[in-house]
């Protein structure tokens, strides 16, 4: 992707470094409309995204997922400390400031949200979603100044990832400001489960991507 959006270079953060112990096997693989469930991140991300980076825990892993040749790989720089550490790794990997952040497990990323997203990004440190009274802190922007507090908290082993929030400048973006979106609610929709799977086929013949 070559345009700015906004007069921001983005970059895509995509963790794929989860051990999918709920599904018992690598849900980044999972075909979801005859594609990988990555593969389908990869997609969404990539029409808003300047450059894409792929988080994994360990170097073998990338043989085995379908990464485009100009995306980066990023290795957990901690290792076996979660989504906090591969949100640590992607933002020290950006060419840029901001880092779009997301689970390579949710197919259904709405890019209209997150383009309104990069819109509040000014004066903040991190734009987050606040769904059903929860933070949504792996369909969020952080800003490559968050790295610092989340290595200190990597460090001592605090794994939350909300946790260093109270030092940055935290822009909440309210489910009642997301609602015109269409199906919004998919975008933040994630795959831990079978049966979480299952609704994934079922939703998959009525969704259409609002790109």
């Amino acid at each position: 992707m070559n345009f700015i959006m906004n007069n921001k270079f983005i970059s895509g953060i995509i963790l794929a470094g989860g051990k999918s112990s709920r599904l018992g096997r690598n849900k980044a693989l999972e075909k979801l409309g005859g594609a990988t469930l990555i593969s389908r991140v990869i997609n969404n991300i990539s029409k808003i995204a300047n450059e894409i980076v792929i988080v994994i825990n360990h170097e073998d892993v990338k043989q085995q997922l379908p990464i485009p040749k100009n995306a980066k790989i990023a290795v957990d720089l901690y290792s076996n400390k979660g989504s906090l550490s591969g949100i640590h790794s992607g933002l020290n990997s950006i060419s840029g400031k901001y880092g779009i952040v997301v689970a390579c497990d949710m197919p259904f990323i709405n890019c209209k949200i997150f383009e309104y997203l990069i819109t509040k990004t000014n004066g903040h440190d991190i734009v987050i979603p606040k769904i059903n009274d929860r933070l949504q802190p792996t369909h969020a922007i952080y800003s490559k100044s968050c790295v610092k507090e989340i290595e200190k908290q990597l460090i001592n082993n605090d794994l939350k990832i909300t946790n260093f929030f109270s030092n940055m400048k935290v822009k909440e973006i309210f489910e009642k400001e997301l609602i015109s979106f269409k199906d919004y609610d998919l975008s933040f929709f994630n795959i831990n489960t079978e049966e979480d799977l299952n609704i994934a086929k079922s939703t998959i013949g009525r969704y259409n991507d609002p790109r």
